[in-house]
């Protein structure tokens, strides 16, 4: 099974300015709501760091094709689009319907792409997928559902899937 990690260090010099992301901010939380229904991009996924981080976990995979993705937590769907375009079958899920009703209208009328709320890693779905995608949704994650969503996103990999993540701030030892 190959899978590659992105490691960042807190503080050193590849950190990326991130502003509003922390611990407190928890999926399903008021804030995190109210955020989130305030405008078509509050994270600025179109504009500003994020672009950084997709653009990096694009140029990481390999040139070949995916039968099928998963990207949880996949807001307003910048980065779905990008993998339609390299997966046969992408499901992009986030636990908020706001950004939701946004990625569908970005992605209306992509063959292949279906999007669902869901909230990792309570639930899963169910299937094997040649890529699982997280990026950026470790911060919302404590330890415990951190290290589950790296374990459940792991056993969710075919024999030859991949796992790249993109999780700035955090750093692990060891990911198995």
């Amino acid at each position: 099974m190959r899978r590659f990690v992105h490691r960042r260090r807190p503080g050193g010099p590849n950190r990326l300015p991130v502003t509003g992301v922390g611990g407190e901010i928890q999926p399903g939380s008021r804030l995190l709501r109210r955020f989130l229904s305030a405008g078509a991009d509050q994270w600025g996924f179109q504009t500003r760091w994020c672009d950084i981080t997709q653009d990096i976990t694009l140029a990481g995979l390999p040139p070949e094709r995916f039968a099928s993705a998963f990207e949880p937590g996949c807001a307003i769907g910048v980065l779905t689009s990008e993998l339609a375009e390299r997966c046969d079958r992408v499901l992009a899920t986030d636990v908020s319907p706001a950004p939701l009703t946004i990625a569908r209208r970005r992605l209306a009328g992509r063959a292949g792409v279906r999007l669902q709320r869901l909230r990792v890693p309570q639930a899963w779905p169910p299937g094997r997928f040649d890529l699982v995608v997280l990026s950026e949704i470790g911060y919302y994650c404590g330890t415990v559902d951190l290290t589950q969503l790296i374990a459940v996103a792991s056993s969710s990999l075919t024999d030859d899937g991949l796992l790249p993540t993109a999780i700035g701030g955090i750093r692990w030892r060891t990911v198995r």
